[in-house]
């Protein structure tokens, strides 16, 4: 005979009324509350509070928190529901749990609801089997519904009638049987995790809509795809939203292959493919197409977006360049570019390009690292997949300073690749979680041991941050590329290097403190034309003004206005000036003589910085290395 049973009742709002006679009545509900640590058995009454495994029959809901782990390995009387929170359920094989509506359905509706505030998790194994009226994923960030596993026998079982899915939901390999009668929504905060073991996977199967969002953040487990692969992930009798894709858990491919989430009215795949890639030059503004590698890519429409506006350049579009049925849309703008094709496809084949102009014209930044062109995007049509999210690869000289390490033997340098502003460097900062960073004299070649003026090493300098910083004022950086090169402070012998290990702040003599861009590759070099202080392409007026501004001032040889690279701004660099006064792109066709300054003009101006030159502030002592 089953044993007594204490009733809780839960608050109204939580139970839904009922009226009988015209007057209300509170619904029952029994929570029972799995009451041990665990793991431990679902089935057993003495692990609930009150000592009876709930069951649907009774109103009852099974209540799992406070870290509580129960399992199921057999099959137990079905629930009316399970509110989950901090806790964990796991469907085991052999375990079989249904999750029915009570005789009271308004009160006890069958449903699972995961995390109500922290971290939950509910594991159906192989040879597992749940069912539900719905399932609602929510709680901390961390709550996470796994299906399937590498290892065991025979199919891992889930099936709803409807649910909604915000957190994680982790579905292993093929041997899942995710079903769905009604209707099935992921999140904006959902992520699901398809663990790829093979060739095929398990998709959900979903009867009615399939509402979409959030990412998709596939693994692999013991299995490498080649081009072309692609893996259900959800089917439907009809498909709304759309997915985006984080591969951050996946070894970088190849370049020009990605994996991508393809769309139907009807299903949305995982693939890992060669995809057109968008090349952008910041400098020229060229805008190409090209398919890196693999097989021939058809694809019927583009579409090139930029919500700031920076597609204003000349278009030389597919309809221009005579192919055959491409037609450019009639609300095409600086923001928005699309082409279509009436009939049929084009195909860019391996190691083919094709040019769109110089299309991408951005305004020029207002201020030093304010970056342009981030905000491309490039999607493009392939018929019977849907629309494909291409790669957009932007090139070009960055406006900020650039740390390069070269990783073949860990040398490194700090460059001003803006093309806009000359900068000011009083302080810098590079960092290695790993600890790859090295200090000592013959690795680090830092400022000070290059006697720059002021520049002195952090005391706290080691493997995995060295700081240096100038006492005072700041080292001029003048735009279009220089280079202050740091010697070998990367470690290249302590195992393989990885371009998000490092970190690179900086800061200005303005007292601005930014982040700046690290990059692997072979260290830049800078060659300036002669007599181009300010580095916009022509020697003019503008270079005579940084230089009157700098005389006297010692800087790293032959950057900022020191033509003559002697490391101070003198009367030699104003002979550089005025020797190459009017060359530039237009040298071609001769300098303008009438816009040489008169030579009266330029002995007024080396009289009046000779008594600059007097009082320049003598150059301060070098301490000694830091410790």
């Amino acid at each position: 005979m089953r044993a007594c049973r204490t009733f809780r009742y839960v608050a109204a709002a939580l139970l839904g009324l009922t009226a009988i006679g015209g007057v209300p009545a509170i619904a029952q509900q029994t929570l029972v509350s799995f009451n041990v640590s665990g793991p431990a058995d679902w089935n057993d009454p003495a692990n609930w509070n009150p000592a009876n495994v709930p069951e649907a029959q009774f109103n009852e809901v099974a209540l799992i928190g406070a870290l509580r782990q129960a399992f199921v390995d057999d099959t137990p009387p079905a629930v009316g529901g399970i509110i989950m929170d901090s806790s964990t359920l796991e469907i085991r094989p052999g375990g079989n749990l249904g999750v029915v509506p009570g005789p009271d359905a308004g009160a006890v509706p069958g449903n699972i609801v995961m995390g109500q505030s922290v971290n939950t998790s509910l594991i159906v194994r192989r040879g597992g089997t749940l069912s539900a009226q719905n399932l609602t994923t929510g709680g901390g960030a961390g709550t996470q519904l796994t299906l399937g596993e590498t290892g065991g026998a025979g199919v891992a079982a889930l099936s709803i009638n409807g649910g909604t899915l915000n957190r994680i939901t982790r579905i292993v390999g093929p041997n899942v049987n995710f079903t769905v009668s009604g209707n099935l929504t992921l999140g904006t905060s959902h992520t699901l995790v398809p663990v790829i073991t093979g060739a095929t996977h398990s998709a959900i199967n979903v009867t009615g809509t399939a509402d979409l969002a959030g990412v998709v953040r596939p693994e692999l487990s013991s299995f490498t795809p080649s081009l072309g692969a692609s893996w259900n992930l959800v089917t439907a009798a009809q498909v709304t939203g759309t997915l985006s894709v984080d591969a951050s858990q996946i070894a970088d491919p190849p370049r020009g292959a990605r994996y991508y989430v393809t769309q139907t009215a009807t299903s949305a795949r995982l693939n890992y493919g060669n995809v057109l890639i968008l090349k952008v030059d910041r400098n020229t503004g060229a805008t190409i197409l090209e398919n890196a590698l693999g097989g021939p890519i058809n694809f019927d429409a583009y579409t090139i977006a930029s919500p700031s506006g920076s597609l204003s350049g000349p278009w030389n579009s597919l309809q221009d360049q005579g192919l055959p049925n491409w037609d450019e849309a009639d609300n095409a703008s600086a923001t928005r570019r699309t082409e279509f094709k009436t009939s049929g496809t084009t195909a860019l084949n391996a190691g083919s390009t094709r040019s769109l102009g110089a299309l991408f014209a951005p305004a020029v930044p207002t201020a030093f690292g304010q970056e342009f062109g981030n905000d491309l995007s490039f999607n493009y049509s392939v018929p019977g997949s849907g629309t494909v999210s291409g790669i957009v690869e932007m090139s070009g000289a960055r406006n900020n300073l650039v740390l390069t390490i070269n990783p073949a033997n860990g040398q490194a340098a700090i460059q001003n690749e803006s093309p806009y502003f000359d900068v000011s460097l009083h302080a810098y900062t590079i960092t290695s979680a790993s600890g790859k960073l090295r200090t000592a004299n013959g690795t680090w070649n830092s400022l000070q041991d290059q006697t720059l003026p002021a520049w002195d090493q952090a005391d706290n300098s080691d493997a995995n941050r060295i700081t240096e910083f100038k006492t005072s004022g700041g080292t001029p950086l003048a735009g279009g590329g220089t280079v202050l090169n740091l010697g070998a402070p990367v470690n290249t012998t302590a195992g393989a290097l990885d371009v998000d290990d490092f970190g690179f702040q900086f800061a200005l003599s303005t007292g601005e403190i930014m982040n700046g861009i690290v990059r692997f590759g072979p260290l830049p070099t800078f060659t300036p034309t002669a007599g181009d202080y300010d580095a916009n392409g022509k020697v003019d007026g503008g270079d005579f003004l940084v230089w009157q501004r700098s005389f006297g001032a010692a800087v790293t040889p032959g950057a900022g206005a020191d033509g003559s690279n002697n490391g101070i701004l003198d009367a030699a660099d104003l002979g550089v000036w005025k020797t190459h006064f009017g060359a530039s792109a237009a040298a071609a066709s001769g300098p303008a003589s009438a816009a040489v300054p008169e030579p009266a003009s330029l002995a007024a101006a080396v009289l009046a910085l000779a008594g600059l030159a007097s009082v320049r502030r003598q150059r301060p002592a070098q301490g000694g290395k830091a410790g």
